[in-house]
């Protein structure tokens, strides 16, 4: 039912904009006019910030993305039994739009965006991307057949690689993370080889970790290198946030990608501090990955970063308290975190600065930024500081994750006496 509205608010929007670009936009076909017979008139007068979803992105969303999201939405509903399908028309198909979830075939679905209006004039990096996002929906109609799946794997990976060469803009700050780690639009796509090795290619910097393998360690020994491997972590992002106090201002799509960020990292921070997951490696390789490509500058400039495993002789390196306080701390670290929320917060965050999009702000004046990086940084500051036993109890550090400000619309009273930063 709600992916069959979203498609008709898709029409809607489009009818709109189509009414708007009539009465709204002459003056801007009057100007492209001009040029051509006068090139002194080449002058732009750009007001407010400019948006991000083109027009091609927008087509290919409104003629094929969204029909194939309502066709799997109707496939996964006339499976449903009997008594819960209690509106038999929610699971019809757009009369314009019909689309066979069950017949999809790749060439099908690549002569529809080759119909696109305007698409191939519309090279930028969104239209690519969303190109590529409808061949790996296509691929959940069809799981077992492994020739499907790699068929419009190699399609969505082509329209990738284009994306990677086109202009970018604004979507070169987010693009790598929501790719590779979130946008559910890829989730099998991330699965074939031919994805995995396109992220190599296309983004180098993320193997610069090679593997290690733990089998041959101790419960003991893996706790200690977790130890070290928070510290130095506490230290990367304590000068990453330190550093973005230093910004006069910063645009919207940016400073959610710092909170995108942060939430993945407190979110990795929590698994690593839980002694049910000492064994879970490769958690500890994709966050080290992951800061060493989200903040190459301050994670390339920490000598110490990322620590190396201690040779199998060496139980306690660099002065390390003994391993049941390493235990103890760790336990301790991860019930703070929990209790404050640390990787919620970003998400909130994160929500308050889409509203702030929508609502037409486009950038954070210097003084909320200088508070929220502050903010962050002494929260880590305080995490070193307890890790290096400069600070003996962990309360310092609860109340520094307490004292993180809030990103807000409106001004409500503060949850657990927490600062509020409008936005």
């Amino acid at each position: 039912m709600f992916q069959r509205a979203a498609l008709q608010e898709t029409h809607r929007l489009a009818a709109d904009d189509a009414w708007a670009r009539v009465w709204l936009y002459w003056p801007a076909s009057v100007w492209s006019f001009v040029r051509r017979i006068w090139p002194a008139a080449y002058y732009q007068s750009v007001r407010g910030p400019q948006q991000p979803v083109t027009r091609g992105a927008f087509r290919v969303n409104r003629e094929v993305w969204a029909p194939l999201r309502l066709a799997w939405a109707s496939w996964q509903y006339g499976k449903i039994a009997a008594p819960q399908k209690w509106r038999e028309p929610y699971a019809r198909r757009h009369p314009r739009k019909e689309m066979s979830w069950t017949d999809l075939e790749p060439e099908a679905l690549r002569s529809l965006l080759a119909r696109v209006p305007g698409r191939r004039s519309r090279r930028d990096w969104l239209t690519l991307y969303n190109a590529a996002c409808v061949y790996a929906v296509a691929m959940h109609a069809n799981r077992r057949n492994h020739g499907y799946q790699q068929d419009l794997a190699r399609l969505a990976v082509e329209q990738l690689e284009c994306a990677v060469l086109s202009t970018r803009g604004s979507f070169a700050v987010v693009e790598r993370s929501w790719m590779v780690e979130e946008d559910p639009d890829l989730a099998l796509l991330r699965e074939e080889d031919l994805f995995k090795n396109f992220v190599r290619t296309a983004y180098p910097s993320a193997e610069a970790l090679q593997p290690i393998s733990p089998s041959m360690r101790s419960d003991e020994q893996l706790r200690e290198y977790d130890y070290r491997l928070l510290e130095e972590i506490a230290k990367v992002m304590q000068e990453v946030w330190t550093r973005r106090s230093e910004t006069h201002g910063v645009d919207i799509q940016c400073a959610t990608e710092w909170l995108r960020i942060e939430r993945k990292i407190w979110k990795s921070i929590r698994q690593i501090s839980d002694d049910a997951n000492i064994r879970k490696w490769q958690d500890r390789v994709s966050l080290i990955r992951y800061l060493q490509t989200n903040c190459p500058s301050a994670s390339a400039s920490s000598p110490d970063f990322p620590p190396p495993l201690a040779p199998v002789e060496a139980m306690s390196p660099n002065g390390l308290p003994d391993a049941e306080k390493i235990r103890q701390t760790l336990s301790d670290l991860k019930q703070d975190v929990d209790a404050e929320d640390a990787h919620s917060l970003s998400d909130e965050g994160q929500r308050v600065l889409r509203e702030a999009s929508a609502d037409g702000v486009a950038r954070l004046n210097a003084r909320t930024v200088r508070l929220l990086s502050t903010g962050y940084a002494a929260a880590w500051q305080t995490l070193d500081d307890w890790l290096e036993r400069e600070v003996e109890d962990h309360r310092p550090f609860r109340q520094a994750l307490e004292d993180v400000p809030q990103l807000t619309r409106r001004v409500p009273t503060p949850p657990h006496g927490r600062r509020l930063l409008p936005v």
